[in-house]
């Protein structure tokens, strides 16, 4: 299980918010796989968890337009990277669910905390002179 720290908020209430539904998605994935539930369960919430880490992408990338965040490329080919491979687990997820989950959650967990305590720290400053709340 991933347990959320206060150290990882960016001290956005949107983004830290949407950074803890990301690490519950994790979690549901971590309970599906522990509670053996059938494969099923496991892709449904591997979707939604692609799903929504899309749309958090998205936001965070609508600010570093907005704003003209010196990172953006960078920060944006780390998350079409991270998309790409958790589509990469889906497909192999097609074929045996339980083969792939752990080293699935493994990679996830790390990416989320190191992406959000690296990556998404640069964003802070950029963010707050623009008045981002």
């Amino acid at each position: 299980m991933l347990i959320w720290k206060d150290d990882y908020n960016l001290g956005f209430q949107t983004i830290d918010s949407q950074h803890q539904k990301l690490v519950e998605l994790i979690n549901r994935l971590y309970d599906a796989f522990i509670k053996r539930q059938q494969s099923e369960e496991v892709r449904k919430v591997l979707e939604e968890l692609l799903q929504y880490t899309k749309y958090h992408f998205s936001e965070e990338e609508i600010y570093f337009r907005r704003f003209n965040f010196k990172e953006t490329l960078a920060h944006v080919k780390e998350h079409q990277e991270f998309i790409k491979r958790v589509q990469d687990f889906k497909e192999q997820a097609k074929e045996d669910a339980g083969r792939y989950v752990f080293s699935l959650i493994t990679f996830l967990q790390e990416w989320l905390i190191n992406h959000i305590t690296h990556s998404d720290r640069k964003y802070i400053d950029c963010f707050k002179s623009n008045n981002v709340f």
